[in-house]
Parts: structure tokens; C-alpha cells; sequence
């Protein structure tokens, strides 16, 4: 791989750029959904325990990732008359979208044991529908153009479909406050059907009538489930990348998840609603940034190459965290968005560099063996990813118990558990950030 990318002619069609864009759509809420109002929903209002909504989180996750070289080995091999790709997102998408709306209308006169083996029941096959969906649609988004430069456009692209998505999704759950819908129960349930049926089905099935699957014109050599994980599995270039992939993920993700509970119980001083706006606010500034930063990010991939610029930007990353320490305090009111301005840069390079990175490794592996593998590069990429996730989920509510968090308490939190929770935060994001850094500058990574 060069250092920076040439430039080529733009190539890839609008038409298509805005069909895998809409299909990121439905994609961001299948990724995103759960935990949208699973945390103020299920854990502040329900008052469901952080450990098992953790489990609620964390078991269909990595039981649905677990699928997803298998998916991608069928989504790489199946043939149809509608194409390889397209009956699984037609199909996956429309169950998705109906199972995102029966998560959120749980019997309320339930216990907690029933209400966390309905969450934990129904998330499952929600996560499944999804992992359905997300492997064959970046497929496609890796099929779209055989360049390095148009495949880091396309993927800044929907990027930026998903930055639109995340301007505006944590607003659900103060929507779901409003006298209209009489009580927050009813508003979660009707808002929860509104972006499963609008956001996740409707946009999801665009792709399958606007996106033309490239036809396999290359002879193509059979191969078993796990010759090609193995394949993969032995790639070192890969095996960095997911080092990097899960300490983002892991470590750095495990840190800014804390950022909910310090806008409501130390900002806001326990006023969920308040919080809940702050947090709405702070997404949004990430999100309308990041669609700024996405063409700084691509520009300096095209001159100072892709590894360079990831070293810039976690480099930016640990001076943000420390940042965070005196941001995430009482009276900051709108201040806080300036959070955004300091931390952006690491989703963008996560988002926008590390996929393109895996498309230019997955090109360069079928020239030379001739048989379709992306399937599998990608949903080994989405299983390091999710299990990241799901440790960083289950990691996020062993420290909440571990620092004597309880949600009963509302604003009498101890003065310890925030301490901690801003140690968590800031320390914890700094810290990992570089170590990322460190790890960029050893000689296998320089070879990317």
C-alpha cells in the first residue's frame, strides 16, 4: 500500500454514493438503536440493574457477531436472480425494523427478571437481523469501485449519511418526553415504531432498488467456511488493524460511555430529562463536526498518507481526554459541545481510514488467490468490532457497580463514584489514545 493516495477520477455514481448512503442509514439505527434508549428507558426509568442490562447487551451481541463470518461466507457464495446481496438486505431489513419497535413495548407490570428476559430475548434476534443486513451492504460498498481513493470517498460518503444520523438520534429520547404522547412509556413505544418502520426498513431497502451488484466475471475457486477464516485470521497487516480496532472500541469506547452518566448525575446533578438534552446536544455536535471533518481527514490521507494521518489524529485524541476533566463539570451548560471539537477526529479516522484500509487488504488478497473473501474480512472486522462492544458494554456496567453507582439515588451519588466516574472518562481516554499512538509507530504497522 503507498503512503498517500493518488489522485483519481471520481468514478462512482451518485446514484449509488446515495444508495449505500440511505442503507447506513438503517444500518447506524440497527448499530446504534439499542443502546438509544435501552440506558434512559430500561436503567434510569425502569430501573433495571446496569449489570443486566449489560447482559442484555452483551449476550445477543456477541452471539449474533459469532454468525457473522458464516453470514459472510453465505452473503459471498449465494446466487439468485435478485443477485447475491440484495435478498438479504430486502429481508434483514424489514425484520429489523419490526423487531426494533416490539423492544420497546415490554409489559410494564412485568418484573425485573421478565422485563430483562424480554429485552434479552428480543434484542437477540434484533442484533441477528442486523448483522444480516451490515455484512452483504459494505460488501456491496467494497464491490462499488476496484480503487483505493474511490473506495476511501465512497466510505466518506456514507459517513456521512451516518453523522446525519447521529445529529439527530439522541434527540429520540427527549421526543419521547413530550405531553403528546401522555406519558414517557407510550412515547418510547411510539417513537421506538416510528424509526423502526421509517429509518431502519424504509431506508433499508433502497439499496436493494437502487444499487447494481457488479456480476463475478473472475473464475472463482470454491472454498470452505474455514480455510477462509483461517485465511484471514493469518493475515498480519489484518491482525494489526484489529489491535487497533479493539482497543478504539474497547478502551476508548468503554471511557466515553461514562459521558452519559457524568451529563446526569454530575452535570445536571441527577435531572435525567436535562441530561438527556445535554446528551442530545453533545451528539449532535460530534456528528454535524464530524461531516466537517471527514473531507479535512480525506485530504490528508491523499497527502500524507493513511497511517499518518491515524497518527495525527490519536495523537489529537490523548490531548482530548484530558480535556474532558474540565469540561464534564456542573454549570458548563452549552460548553460542553466543545467536547465534540477535541474528540471528533478518532471516530472520523475509525470510521473512514480503518475500513479502507481492509478494503485495499481484501483487493489485494482475492487478485491474488481468485476467490471472493470479502465476507469474511469484513464481518471479521464487524466481529472484532462488536466484541469490543459488548466487552465494552459489560466492562462499562462492572464499573458502575464496582464504583458504588445506583441509580436510586438519582443526584445523592457519593462524591467517590463521580471522582471515579470522571477518572473513568477523561484518564481512561488519554491513556488509551496513547498507547494507540505508540503502537502506530511499530514497524509492522509502517508497512501499511
Amino acid at each position: 500500500m503507498s503512503t498517500a493516495d493518488s489522485a483519481e477520477p471520481d468514478t462512482v455514481k451518485n446514484k449509488t454514493l446515495l444508495a449505500l448512503g440511505f442503507g447506513h442509514v438503517s444500518m447506524f439505527y440497527s448499530n446504534q438503536g439499542f443502546l438509544l434508549f435501552a440506558i434512559p428507558f430500561y436503567q434510569m426509568t425502569l430501573g433495571l440493574d446496569p449489570f443486566l442490562l449489560s447482559l442484555c447487551s452483551v449476550i445477543p451481541m456477541v452471539i449474533a457477531t459469532t454468525l457473522k463470518p458464516w453470514i459472510g461466507h453465505l452473503s459471498d457464495g449465494f446466487h439468485s436472480r435478485y443477485g447475491r446481496r440484495k435478498p438479504f438486505l430486502f429481508c434483514a431489513a424489514i425484520a429489523s425494523g419490526c423487531l426494533y419497535g416490539v423492544l420497546w413495548s415490554v409489559p410494564l407490570e412485568w418484573s425485573d427478571n421478565h422485563k430483562f428476559l424480554y429485552l434479552g430475548g428480543f434484542s437477540l434476534l434484533f442484533h441477528i437481523a442486523g448483522s444480516f443486513y451490515s455484512i452483504p451492504l459494505k460488501c456491496m460498498a467494497f464491490e462499488a469501485s476496484d480503487s483505493s481513493y474511490q473506495r476511501t470517498r465512497i466510505f466518506a460518503v456514507t459517513n456521512i449519511f451516518s453523522r446525519v444520523c447521529g445529529m439527530t438520534y439522541q434527540w429520540a429520547f427527549p421526543l419521547t418526553q413530550l405531553a403528546i404522547f401522555g406519558s414517557i412509556f407510550a412515547g418510547v413505544k411510539i417513537v421506538g415504531w416510528v424509526i423502526g418502520l421509517l429509518l431502519i426498513v424504509t431506508m433499508g431497502v433502497i439499496p436493494v432498488f437502487f444499487l447494481k451488484e457488479k456480476p463475478v466475471t473472475q473464475v472463482v475457486t470454491e472454498v470452505s467456511l474455514a480455510t477462509k477464516i483461517k485465511t484471514v485470521s493469518r493475515n498480519p497487516d489484518f491482525l494489526y488493524l484489529m489491535l487497533l480496532v479493539t482497543l478504539i472500541v474497547l478502551g476508548i469506547g468503554c471511557s466515553v460511555s461514562m459521558d452519559y452518566y457524568l451529563l446526569v448525575y454530575f452535570v445536571s446533578e441527577g435531572d435525567i430529562a436535562q441530561g438527556a438534552v445535554l446528551k442530545g446536544a453533545l451528539s449532535s455536535a460530534y456528528a454535524f463536526l464530524g461531516i466537517l471533518y471527514i473531507p479535512v481527514v480525506l485530504y490528508m490521507t491523499r497527502k500524507i498518507g493513511k497511517l499518518n494521518t491515524l497518527k495525527l489524529i490519536f495523537l489529537i485524541a490523548a490531548m482530548s481526554g484530558l480535556v474532558k476533566w474540565f469540561l464534564f463539570v456542573p454549570s458548563i451548560g452549552w460548553w460542553i459541545v466543545l467536547d465534540a471539537v477535541f474528540s471528533n477526529f478518532v471516530w472520523t479516522g475509525n470510521a473512514l481510514i480503518i475500513p479502507s484500509l481492509i478494503a485495499d487488504l481484501c483487493a489485494k488478497h482475492e487478485k491474488q488467490c481468485h476467490y471472493d473473501i470479502k465476507g469474511i474480512f469484513i464481518s471479521m472486522h464487524s466481529w472484532v468490532n462488536y466484541i469490543s462492544k459488548a466487552v465494552a458494554l459489560l466492562a462499562l456496567g462492572i464499573i458502575l457497580n464496582t464504583i458504588d453507582f445506583d441509580a436510586n439515588l438519582g443526584s445523592m451519588q457519593t462524591d467517590d463514584t463521580l471522582y471515579m466516574m470522571r477518572i473513568t472518562l477523561s484518564f481512561g481516554t488519554a491513556s488509551i489514545a496513547l498507547l494507540i499512538l505508540f503502537l502506530l509507530f511499530n514497524s509492522r504497522l509502517r508497512k501499511l
